[in-house]
């Protein structure tokens, strides 16, 4: 009787209304329903026992013999105060780790997810893709959470004195560091030498030029502290450069506050598609009210770093040294792209930079303008 006047008054206090993304069916709604009440008793267990359930044994006494008999069998249970959870807490994913998981379907299908918080959300396998505009999934492994938890903009250096105004900011909004490897991530490995991150071991080749946080390209000095990485289109599992959901598709409110003459880019994409097609979008917002859209286009502008076919030179890797690279996979491109605002008069307030969402990733490192 206790432990029932319990759950109810924890319901009350501390969990908050259910939001499913995409349950609509009755049969989710139940299950929806009953990992409610596994929460409640999970949480009431953990205030009374000291420690949070690994497995409905523990649960006796905290559920009825009704509930008990219909939940769903294959529920994981994944401790808030476990060191890893406790990692990802601390660190910009917070509360919205999982401290209970329900596979709603099929191999490859959606999970449903409670985090420490007591709120819903369904998630393909690996949850933490529902939250890379937080922490992109790069930075989200255990061992590299506790090398640093800090959200990614708090990680870059400091501006170069030699920065002015016409080098824009890109800090704020960045989600990822050029100075490391960052769309994989680094290796990780599981204590028995065997990598079970899928992570790099190497940060990219031209990462040694930007150690200064500035970079020169054709009399133009970029600030390069930051990157801005996007997700392209998701490929089948092995064949493609990315096959789960790691980085956001865009990023918004880019600070520029002045009018613009010329903007200069220095840029990349990681994976082919074909020639001409729209890799990524530069939507300027204009004091006016005006809007217009810069396309990046592949093969023109940029390209991966392994198409040997391309209309613009790339800054890396140059044709020339292409024989350096040739026993290991080179991942990063670098471009230096010159492109002309239509309405010069007119104050560009903010840029959006989104994804084309073609099977090439694209990425800026940095942006000056040219008035």
């Amino acid at each position: 009787m206790f432990a029932r006047a319990a759950i109810l008054v924890y319901s009350v206090v501390v969990l908050p209304v259910v939001a499913l993304s995409q349950a609509s069916s009755s049969t989710v709604r139940t299950q929806s329903w009953l990992m409610r009440h596994l929460y409640e008793a999970s949480r009431v267990c953990q205030q009374q026992t000291g420690r949070f359930p690994s497995d409905f044994r523990e649960l006796g006494g905290f559920l009825s013999e009704r509930l008990r008999r219909q939940m769903p069998a294959a529920v994981q249970f994944h401790d808030p105060e476990s060191a890893d959870n406790r990692l990802r807490r601390l660190s910009p994913l917070g509360e919205r780790t999982p401290c209970l998981r329900l596979k709603l379907d099929g191999d490859g299908g959606r999970w449903l997810n409670i985090s420490c918080s007591g709120s819903f959300f369904e998630s393909g396998l690996y949850w933490e893709s529902e939250f890379v505009h937080l922490l992109p999934r790069s930075f989200a492994h255990p061992k590299l959470l506790a090398r640093d938890w800090r959200p990614i903009p708090e990680r870059a250096a400091n501006r170069s004195s030699l920065c002015g105004p016409d080098q824009v900011n890109l800090v704020p909004r960045c989600d990822a560091i050029p100075s490391e490897p960052w769309f994989t991530g680094w290796r990780c490995d599981d204590g028995s030498g065997n990598d079970n991150s899928g992570g790099e071991t190497i940060p990219p080749d031209f990462s040694n030029s930007l150690a200064s946080g500035v970079y020169e390209s054709g009399g133009i000095l970029f600030d390069v502290r930051g990157v801005i990485q996007l997700d392209g289109k998701l490929s089948p599992k092995a064949e493609g450069a990315r096959w789960i959901r790691s980085y956001p598709r865009e990023v918004t409110g880019i600070i520029i506050s002045r009018t613009v003459r010329q903007l200069h880019l220095l840029a990349g994409a990681i994976g082919r598609t074909e020639q001409l097609a729209s890799v990524a979008i530069l939507q300027l917002h204009f004091a006016s009210g005006q809007t217009v859209e810069l396309p990046l286009r592949y093969g023109e502008d940029i390209a991966a770093a392994d198409d040997s076919f391309y209309g613009s030179p790339r800054l890396f890797p140059v044709a020339h040294a292409r024989s350096i690279y040739e026993t290991r996979e080179v991942s990063y491109s670098l471009h230096h792209v010159c492109l002309v605002n239509p309405r010069p008069e007119d104050r560009i307030e903010t840029i959006d930079f989104a994804s084309g969402v073609t099977t090439s990733h694209p990425y800026i490192l940095a942006i000056t303008l040219e008035q």
